[in-house]
Protein backbone atom coordinates (compact mmCIF):
# COMPACT_ATOMS: atom_id res chain seq x y z
CA UNK A 1 0.00 0.00 0.00
CA UNK A 2 1.39 3.40 -0.60
CA UNK A 3 1.64 6.00 2.12
CA UNK A 4 -0.72 8.08 0.46
CA UNK A 5 -3.58 5.40 0.74
CA UNK A 6 -2.71 4.90 3.91
CA UNK A 7 -2.54 8.45 4.95
CA UNK A 8 -6.46 8.52 3.04
CA UNK A 9 -7.50 5.69 5.10
CA UNK A 10 -6.09 7.20 8.43
CA UNK A 11 -7.90 11.05 7.74
CA UNK A 12 -11.53 8.63 7.03
CA UNK A 13 -11.19 7.17 9.94
CA UNK A 14 -10.65 9.91 11.67
CA UNK A 15 -13.62 12.07 9.99
CA UNK A 16 -15.80 9.27 11.09
CA UNK A 17 -14.57 9.22 14.70
CA UNK A 18 -14.75 13.12 15.02
CA UNK A 19 -18.82 13.18 13.53
CA UNK A 20 -19.83 10.12 15.64
CA UNK A 21 -18.31 11.96 19.19
CA UNK A 22 -19.72 15.13 17.79
CA UNK A 23 -22.89 13.55 17.43
CA UNK A 24 -22.73 11.66 20.54
CA UNK A 25 -21.78 15.36 22.35
CA UNK A 26 -24.77 17.27 21.06
CA UNK A 27 -27.69 14.10 21.93
CA UNK A 28 -28.71 13.85 25.01
CA UNK A 29 -28.75 10.69 26.79
CA UNK A 30 -32.23 10.30 28.06
CA UNK A 31 -31.78 7.16 30.54
CA UNK A 32 -28.55 8.98 31.85
CA UNK A 33 -31.19 12.17 32.23
CA UNK A 34 -33.45 9.68 34.36
CA UNK A 35 -30.54 8.37 36.60
CA UNK A 36 -28.86 11.42 37.38
CA UNK A 37 -32.28 13.31 38.19
CA UNK A 38 -33.24 10.14 40.32
CA UNK A 39 -29.93 10.70 42.22
CA UNK A 40 -30.38 14.15 42.77
CA UNK A 41 -33.27 15.80 42.35
CA UNK A 42 -35.65 13.36 44.08
CA UNK A 43 -34.24 13.93 47.61
CA UNK A 44 -35.62 17.97 46.96
CA UNK A 45 -39.13 17.23 45.26
CA UNK A 46 -40.81 14.02 44.07
CA UNK A 47 -42.38 14.38 40.26
CA UNK A 48 -45.23 16.12 41.29
CA UNK A 49 -43.73 19.02 41.13
CA UNK A 50 -43.22 18.95 37.42
CA UNK A 51 -47.43 18.14 36.82
CA UNK A 52 -49.18 20.57 39.33
CA UNK A 53 -51.31 22.55 37.48
CA UNK A 54 -48.96 26.13 38.61
CA UNK A 55 -45.82 24.74 37.80
CA UNK A 56 -43.78 27.83 36.66
CA UNK A 57 -41.81 26.04 33.85
CA UNK A 58 -43.39 26.98 30.43
CA UNK A 59 -40.77 26.82 27.85
CA UNK A 60 -37.53 24.89 27.05
CA UNK A 61 -35.45 28.00 28.15
CA UNK A 62 -36.92 28.01 31.52
CA UNK A 63 -36.52 24.39 31.94
CA UNK A 64 -32.69 24.69 31.09
CA UNK A 65 -32.77 27.72 33.81
CA UNK A 66 -34.70 25.45 36.94
CA UNK A 67 -32.19 22.90 35.91
CA UNK A 68 -28.96 24.41 36.23
CA UNK A 69 -30.26 26.70 39.46
CA UNK A 70 -31.85 22.67 41.14
CA UNK A 71 -28.28 21.47 39.92
CA UNK A 72 -26.63 24.48 41.90
CA UNK A 73 -28.83 24.02 45.01
CA UNK A 74 -28.51 19.97 45.33
CA UNK A 75 -24.55 20.22 44.80
CA UNK A 76 -24.91 18.04 42.16
CA UNK A 77 -21.73 17.14 39.97
CA UNK A 78 -22.83 17.56 36.78
CA UNK A 79 -21.37 18.57 33.44
CA UNK A 80 -22.94 20.44 30.61
CA UNK A 81 -23.79 17.15 28.76
CA UNK A 82 -24.98 15.89 32.24
CA UNK A 83 -26.99 18.89 32.65
CA UNK A 84 -29.10 18.10 28.73
CA UNK A 85 -29.80 14.73 29.47
CA UNK A 86 -31.60 16.09 32.36
CA UNK A 87 -33.50 18.57 30.61
CA UNK A 88 -34.18 16.34 27.89
CA UNK A 89 -35.23 13.36 30.57
CA UNK A 90 -37.71 16.10 31.58
CA UNK A 91 -39.01 17.31 28.66
CA UNK A 92 -39.66 14.04 27.66
CA UNK A 93 -41.56 12.68 30.83
CA UNK A 94 -43.34 15.87 31.66
CA UNK A 95 -43.32 18.86 29.68
CA UNK A 96 -43.12 18.18 25.93
CA UNK A 97 -41.94 21.09 24.63
CA UNK A 98 -41.02 21.31 21.01
CA UNK A 99 -37.64 21.79 19.92
CA UNK A 100 -36.34 25.24 19.34
CA UNK A 101 -39.33 26.35 22.26
CA UNK A 102 -37.29 28.85 23.63
CA UNK A 103 -39.97 31.81 24.29
CA UNK A 104 -41.35 32.23 27.29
Amino acid sequence: MKIYQLAGIGLTAIGLWTAGSARAATSPDVAHGKELHNASCLACHNPSVYTRPDHKIRSLTALHRQVAACQKAAGANWNAAGRNDVVEYLNQTFYHFAPGNGHE
